[in-house]
């Protein structure tokens, strides 16, 4: 029987979609058991109406949006049901209009433009729909009033479950969790207790609760924030407003409460082998969780857990003015419920993930770094740019990140993550091909495997136009080669592993020869973690290599003879010197997992880049995995470029690399 794989268990502190692109990763790892932890202070219009409605429950926005990235993806009642969540009720609605709606829902006679959604669900989804809007029905019934308008269907279906377990909210998520069959756990921070939340910025403005702290606002910082067992009054906000800075956050201070921890959150971080701080809109979304009682003594007890804080990319209306120094000193402030609970730092925060590189397009505010000697509240920091589209963190690295650094401290044996493909294409006067090239490679689709790309084109010093033709291609990066004009194919090559920003590092020629698909099936043998690296085999495809050698020299003899047996010669000179049998060592396609290649710290410039990979990756033990793939060779005439040199030359590091211990 083969033996369980090792799980990782990820908590994720989260706000509704602050962190969406980090959970959906975490989900794609078969390994990891993620629990996404919230809190229910959301208040805003619609949701500030329903809590309103039922006075005592906690706000569901959060939870709902969080769930909804939980759900199975492969099912279309699953798919249905989480449409169905998000649709929101016309604006306006009277009353009545919304009870008839809410009625055809409860019985399955339904507004024309649910219908596509409800003939998907299931019949066990339908009967819980069913049961939980008809709780709200009633209570609307019992002489309530309720303004229907822009309402979420998703919280009402919630606000009804409430009820149904007699208003218990954290009853309620769990049996919100299981009617949506949800593949991670969620739970509220703290054990229910109905708070409002409200905040103070340094100019003394008064933020009297959660909308106003997310909606656009001046420049002055949030000074703190509060959770309150009521909102004040219009008058006593108009009282607070004329105070002044400090008294008014006295009187906030002795107002304020913090609440417990829930047990299955408390049980969740026991157990927890990595904790994740995750951005999103700070002062409403994380903060006020960070205030629960327990929560800071829970983290700091686990000594075991890596504990990331993952720092905003962009300016969000409510962190104007700050950095990512003083919001993680926030995050510290808040986690010890302002100095109550006393912990050391580095018991809170082991790690931080942070977003250095700059890019001003379209005029995004980012989040400014403060030089703080690669450490940030004494802990060590992992820079640089984590951003998939503008403000949005590319999730993928922030999980690989994650399972290197639990296989570091949990020493789990994980399957690394991976995330994007950077496909490095070396070019030198191939102005007739790379255009066609680089199209097809920015075409390549590899979202079967949740795998992102970019293609970085890397000009070795053409003079025929090369580099006009591949910048003119949408979404390439362009480099060139720094050591000048024919100099090597190997320097091309490391240009362009020293720029990649994936997990996972293609080499692909420009030259027309290889077909762009065939980096699917290269990358997926990686992907399923059955080796680091993959060659492909163009002999293998052939089915006469001599007549397949003629045609490419047109039939010049020597040059079909060195084609054929130069090649056969290094294969066997790498069995020789290193135990080591390829069949096509100078394929110009191949894939890595990026750790492994820049482990080998390659030093060579020209094709003599390809023996010396040979050489280094028998020595560090890696199995080299070959598939056969579609090659279309040219003539010399048509440019082929290889030389006798070049094979004498990859020869010759053969035996070098070989001897060198």
């Amino acid at each position: 029987m083969k033996p369980s794989e090792p799980k990782l268990n990820v908590v994720v502190f989260s706000g509704g979609r602050g962190t969406a692109s980090i959970t959906d990763a975490l989900l794609r790892h078969a390994q990891i058991e993620l629990t996404v932890v919230v809190n229910a202070y959301d208040d805003g219009l619609s949701t500030g109406r329903l809590r309103a409605l039922l006075p005592g429950m906690l706000g569901p926005s959060d939870v709902r949006k969080c769930f909804a990235r939980l759900m199975p993806t492969d099912d279309r009642s699953d798919v249905a049901l989480r449409t169905l969540l998000e649709h929101r009720l016309p604006t306006p609605m009277a009353f009545d209009d919304g009870m008839r709606a809410l009625r055809s829902l409860c019985d399955g006679t339904t507004p024309s433009a649910l219908v596509s959604m409800l003939g998907e669900l299931r019949v066990s989804q339908m009967r819980q729909m069913g049961g939980a809007l008809e709780a709200v029905a009633a209570r609307l019934e019992q002489g309530r009033t309720f303004d229907f308008s822009d309402c979420c269907i998703g919280n009402l279906i919630f606000a009804g479950m409430y009820l149904l377990r007699g208003e218990s909210f954290n009853a309620a998520i769990d049996d919100f969790g299981e009617w949506l069959r949800a593949r991670g756990r969620l739970c509220n921070v703290t054990d229910g207790q109905n708070l409002v939340l409200v905040a103070l910025k340094e100019d003394g403005t008064f933020l009297r609760d959660e909308a106003a702290i997310v909606a656009p606002q001046n420049s002055s910082p949030i000074r703190d924030i509060f959770l309150l067992e009521r909102y004040p009054s219009e008058g006593e906000a108009s009282a607070l407003a004329l105070l002044g800075v400090e008294p008014v956050r006295e009187v906030l201070t002795r107002r304020e409460i913090f609440p417990e921890i829930a047990p299955s959150c408390r049980e969740a971080i026991a157990s927890a082998d990595i904790v994740v701080y995750g951005p999103g809109t700070q002062h409403s979304s994380l903060f006020p969780s960070y205030l629960t009682r327990g929560l800071a003594e829970a983290i700091a007890a686990n000594t075991a857990a890596e504990k990331v804080l993952v720092t905003n990319i962009a300016m969000d209306h409510e962190i104007q003015s700050e950095t990512t120094e003083s919001l993680a000193k926030k995050v510290l402030y808040f986690m010890s419920r302002k100095g109550a609970s006393i912990q050391k730092p580095e018991a809170l925060i082991t790690t931080a993930f942070v977003q250095t590189t700059r890019n001003e397009a379209g005029g995004r505010s980012y989040l400014e770094v403060a030089d703080t000697a690669g450490r940030l509240v004494g802990a060590p920091m992992v820079s640089g740019d984590w951003e998939a589209r503008q403000g949005e963190h590319r999730g993928g690295r922030v999980v690989a990140e994650i399972v290197s650094l639990a296989s570091q401290r949990a020493q789990k044996k994980l399957k690394p993550h991976h995330f994007k493909v950077s496909i490095v294409v070396p070019c030198l006067d191939e102005v007739r091909t790379v255009r066609g090239v680089l199209e097809d490679l920015m075409l390549l689709d590899l979202s079967p495997y949740d795998l992102g790309k970019e293609v970085l084109f890397v000009d070795g010093g053409s003079h025929d136009g090369s580099p006009d033709a591949a910048a003119s291609v949408r979404g390439v990066t362009c480099l060139a080669s720094r050591l000048g004009r024919g100099r090597g194919r190997g320097r091309a090559l490391r240009t362009g592993i020293d720029a990649a920003t994936g997990n996972l590092i293609v080499f692909f020629p420009s030259d027309g020869e290889y077909q762009a698909n065939e980096i699917v099936r290269l990358v997926e043998p990686i992907v399923r973690g059955e080796t680091h690296v993959v060659f492909g085999n163009r002999t293998a495809a052939v089915s006469s290599f001599s007549d397949y050698m003629r045609s490419i020299y047109d039939g010049h003899v020597g040059g079909s003879l060195m084609g054929k047996y130069g090649g056969m010669t290094l294969s066997v000179m790498g069995l020789v010197l290193l135990d080591r049998y390829v069949g096509d060592v100078l394929t110009g396609v191949k894939a890595f997992d990026a750790k492994v290649l820049r482990d080998l710290n390659l030093r060579a410039d020209g094709v003599d880049l390809e023996t010396e990979l040979l050489a280094k990756l028998a020595r560090a033990r890696e199995t080299i995995v070959e598939i056969p793939v579609s090659y279309r060779g040219r003539t010399r005439a048509q440019g082929k470029k290889t030389r006798l040199r070049d094979g004498v030359g990859a020869l010759a590091m053969l035996v070098r690399s070989a001897a060198t211990d």
